[in-house]
């Protein structure tokens, strides 16, 4: 039996027809679309396979670009990591290691039309790069709940500094995994592989554009845990990363409000929680406090005592964690 998830598994006809009819699906509705767009500029002479409905489609995080497709992906008339080809399972086979949830991610190619002669495949020139920008461009607009994006070999990084003109999303910039780049130097591929493995962590610690946050104690203690890594000067790249962590996308004030902290080496839990929580519950001072106070409530929030557990999940439930963050707000421009 063939899993969807195995590395040539679209040799399988029978999953072909199977994807096929997936495409119907609301996450692959609008890529349907946008390929008939493409086909419709460009013309009959153009081969495109399609998206892979196995991957998360207009929800995907991770926007994933190679080169152009292949023969084989002609053959499935699916750009997938499970194509019956060898670069194909060097993709698969990265991702899963990384255990980056196959729903947040989407595999395309810099140049989204087969190039080759039926046989080969012939590298993209800079005309063939350039032309498919603007097909791009739409595609990245498509994808709201973009992160990060991976430009996988040469060609596709070319585009890098359009592509930076087009979103300001992280790139990264890896390693091609075709065989010959993985047989001839593996080193290249245990660098690529750390680099999904960085991406698999902060998906887990950034939540998605459409993720509406009601604040828990879970939510805070997760962000305070967090703090350390980008305080960390060989986390790379955590500057730009830190100005979107959304772990409280409700109040994208949280965002500025706690990248203040993070100007600190680190900062520690040594506080006294019953001090701390009776700061909490002076509205004046919520709406008054300075850094150093708003610094010694949140150590509250690093406690690990567990006696306070509830009260803190009171303050929480009662406002006043949120209006310590409109504090913040008004402060991060001043200080």
């Amino acid at each position: 039996m063939v899993l969807a998830d195995d590395s040539f598994a679209l040799k399988d006809q029978a999953e072909c027809i199977r994807r096929e009819a997936m495409l119907s699906q609301p996450h692959m509705q609008p890529l349907v679309s946008y390929l008939s767009y493409m086909r419709d500029a460009l013309g009959i002479d153009y081969e495109m396979p399609m998206f892979d409905p196995c991957d998360g489609g207009i929800n995907a995080r991770v926007l994933i670009l190679l080169e152009a497709p292949g023969p084989k992906a002609v053959g499935s008339q699916f750009i997938s990591r499970n194509n019956p080809d060898r670069t194909a399972e060097n993709i698969n086979n990265l991702l899963q290691k990384a255990e980056i949830p196959r729903a947040d991610t989407i595999l395309w190619n810099i140049v989204p039309w087969y190039i080759g002669d039926g046989k080969k495949i012939r590298s993209a020139t800079k005309e063939d790069v350039k032309s498919s920008l603007p097909f791009l461009k739409k595609l990245i607009e498509l994808l709201t709940n973009l992160d990060f994006i991976v430009l996988m070999g040469k060609p596709a990084q070319s585009a890098e500094l359009e592509i930076k003109k087009i979103t300001s999303k992280l790139i990264y910039c890896t390693a091609h995994p075709s065989p010959k780049v993985a047989n001839i130097y593996p080193q290249k591929m245990l660098k690529t592989q750390q680099q999904f493995n960085d991406i698999s962590s902060l998906l887990r610690y950034l939540a998605p554009k459409n993720f509406i946050v009601n604040f828990t104690v879970a939510d805070v203690d997760k962000l305070l845990a967090f703090l350390p890594v980008f305080n960390n000067p060989d986390f790379k790249p955590y500057v730009q990363v830190k100005h979107d962590l959304r772990i409280f996308y409700k109040y994208d004030l949280a965002v500025d409000a706690f990248s203040e902290l993070l100007r600190e080496p680190c900062w520690s839990a040594d506080c006294d929680p019953f001090v701390a929580g009776e700061m909490f519950k002076n509205e004046s001072l919520l709406k008054n406090a300075n850094m150093v106070e708003i610094k010694e409530m949140l150590r509250y929030f690093d406690s690990q005592d567990k006696w306070v557990d509830g009260a803190k999940a009171q303050f929480i439930t009662d406002g006043h964690l949120q209006r310590l963050l409109e504090r913040l707000k008004q402060l991060r421009n001043t200080i």
